[in-house]
Formats: C-alpha cells, structure tokens, sequence
C-alpha cells in the first residue's frame, strides 16, 4: 500500500528547523521517519512546500510527488510524526490491516 508523508499547515512550528526541509527529514533522537518509513519497504509519495519541491527531487529522487491513484488504498503520514519505533510498529499495523487510513500529529 503506498504511503502519502504530507506536510500540512502546522508545520511551521517546527522552525527553523524546518524551513530548508521537509518535516520528515528532522531527525529526533538519532531517527528520521522517512528513514523508518522507507524500510518498510512500500512505495513512498510526499507532498511538502512549494519551496522545498526541488530540494526533495534532488535528494530524495526515489521518491514520488506525482499525482496520486485515487483508486488504491493508501496510507497519510503526516510528516510532522514523531520518528520513533512506537509509531513505526502502530504504522506497520495499518499496513498488515490493509485498510486505508490517516496519521496525523497535534491539533
């Protein structure tokens, strides 16, 4: 099942940090979560900023910011997610149920 990692409009409180990356490229005790979310193995799209469009194409070419099969299931993370193994293993749940879903953080 694809994973959609998103950045939604809270992820400014994650500046400054932030400003020159995606949400999901800030490490937080020595994890990333598009580093978790990559070994699971799935096909992985994302959707950030305007601005940071070319900078994730550059460095992370494998991933996908084309347009999305409305027709198969997915799985939206948002990519403000804590990086850590809990919520890897509740992710890897979604994924073994095999229904399509949403996680976000916060408000």
């Amino acid at each position: 099942m694809p994973i959609v990692l998103f950045e939604d409009q809270h992820v400014v409180q994650l500046d400054p940090v932030a400003i020159g990356k995606p949400a999901f490229a800030i490490g937080c005790g020595g994890y990333r979560l598009i580093d978790l979310v990559a070994a699971l193995g799935e096909p992985i799209q994302v959707r950030v900023r305007t601005h940071l469009r070319e900078i994730v194409a550059a460095d992370y070419s494998t991933l996908s910011g084309g347009p999305i099969d409305n027709n198969l299931p997915a799985l939206w993370l948002n990519a403000r997610l804590v990086p850590s193994v809990a919520v890897i293993e509740r992710v890897r749940t979604m994924l073994a149920a095999g229904k399509p879903g949403i996680v976000t953080a916060g408000p």
